[in-house]
């Protein structure tokens, strides 16, 4: 509940931000884009900007990048290694090489290979795809490293060579720590910012 409380404040917040904002412009006009602009799908689950200014857009029908103009729409290809693994897209975020982490509905990362123009999943050691939890996206720890949780843990993943490593315990952890209430405690001692 208190979680629900702060992102309502959050929104409230960002909601007089721009209200006060367009008050002192005096001549903003909100735009609206949606499928008709080219948008895939009009169910959004996460918008993050990179530093050339693009929007990337999460939906329920693949990723959407646009550049303030039009859409390029990226989506899941059956037998398609270098496409994502899935169009039900749940989170998009970047890492300190402005890279886009997009994380799907059933977990897995996808890592966007820009000069590729391709997508390949995070994995470990062994090639094995690692996989976030529902609500435990990774997201920007240092600009060397990006954090999440998964079912293993919390996993810590070096972006140079995308090296993860699980930490099981957590130093200064309560004993007997579920993982169900992992990510109240990630959120609430790890994560910058919140």
């Amino acid at each position: 509940m208190q979680f629900l409380f702060r992102d309502n404040c959050w929104l409230f917040a960002l909601f007089l931000v721009f209200t006060i904002g367009q008050s002192s412009l005096g001549q903003y006009k909100p735009v609206v884009i949606g499928s008709d602009q080219g948008l895939s799908q009009a169910a959004v689950r996460s918008i993050a900007q990179d530093s050339e200014g693009f929007l990337w857009i999460a939906t329920w029908d693949g990723l959407n990048r646009y550049d303030g103009h039009r859409f390029i729409n990226f989506s899941h290809k059956p037998g398609d290694t270098s496409s994502l693994s899935s169009n039900n897209l749940v989170n998009v975020t970047f890492d300190g090489k402005d890279r886009p982490w997009v994380t799907a509905m059933n977990g897995e990362i996808n890592l966007f290979e820009g000069r590729k123009n391709s997508f390949s999943l995070l994995r470990d050691k062994n090639g094995v795809p690692i996989h976030s939890l529902y609500n435990g996206f990774p997201f920007k720890f240092d600009d060397e490293h990006m954090i999440f949780l998964s079912p293993k843990g919390v996993v810590l993943t070096r972006i140079s060579d995308l090296s993860s490593t699980i930490l099981p315990e957590v130093k200064g952890s309560p004993p007997g720590l579920k993982k169900a209430a992992l990510w109240q405690y990630f959120f609430k001692y790890l994560s910058p910012g919140c």
